[in-house]
């Protein structure tokens, strides 16, 4: 081999590791930034996380204490009505028979005015006598209203409720007009004997609307 083929020999194997080692280099570099590349990615994956953790502990914090203050309030707001919180008053129906008349002759004649009258063994019409009704087990109830928009109406009691001391009478008003005398609505119920003892009364529809007894 002459001496310019080993010049050119030599020249192109210095070129050859002079490539690798910028190929070395470039991957070397490659390799570092994508290193960093990551553990940047981490950092702000774990700042997001941190974040995410405080956001919650204080929305977590707020609605305590938001839940703590409608608490207050309800406790508050109990207090200041009087009555103990979750307490209530609960009604009960009270049983009761209607009495019914077959024809109008055999009632009785309505009363001057409106009201309540309670009837026992030791006061009640001559008309009720002994044998047809038990007063050793029964009281009896009557109710008439001055409603005037409520004359001639069908009707009938639906029910007695109780609460604590006060009994709403609920009638029910159904098919319009049927009294063509229009009278004012009134009934005799049968009741336990001494159920109404020291009772206070009012009167209504079934959908609350209150009605007159004066």
């Amino acid at each position: 081999m002459n001496t310019k083929n080993k010049l050119f020999t030599l020249l192109l194997i210095f070129m050859v590791g002079l490539l690798a080692a910028c190929s070395s280099e470039e991957a070397s570099s490659e390799s570092k930034d994508e290193k960093d590349q990551k553990k940047k990615t981490e950092e702000v994956k774990k700042e997001s996380e941190e974040s995410k953790k405080d956001d919650e502990g204080k929305i977590g914090e707020e609605k305590r204490e938001d839940d703590e203050e409608k608490n207050e309030e309800k406790v508050e707001k109990d207090e200041s009505s009087g009555v103990e919180p979750n307490q209530s008053s609960p009604s009960e129906q009270l049983p009761f028979t209607r009495i019914s008349f077959f024809h109008d002759y055999m009632a009785p004649d309505r009363q001057p005015n409106p009201g309540i009258w309670i009837y026992t063994k030791e006061n009640h019409p001559d008309m009720f006598d002994d044998e047809q009704y038990d007063w050793d087990k029964y009281d009896m109830l009557l109710w008439q209203i001055s409603d005037e928009e409520m004359k001639g109406k069908s009707y009938k009691t639906d029910s007695l409720m109780l609460n604590e001391n006060e009994i709403a009478i609920k009638v029910n008003f159904y098919y319009g007009e049927t009294d063509p005398e229009g009278k004012f609505p009134r009934q005799y119920l049968l009741v336990e004997k001494g159920i109404l003892d020291g009772k206070t009364f009012k009167i209504e529809t079934i959908d609350g609307e209150k009605l007159s007894l004066q």
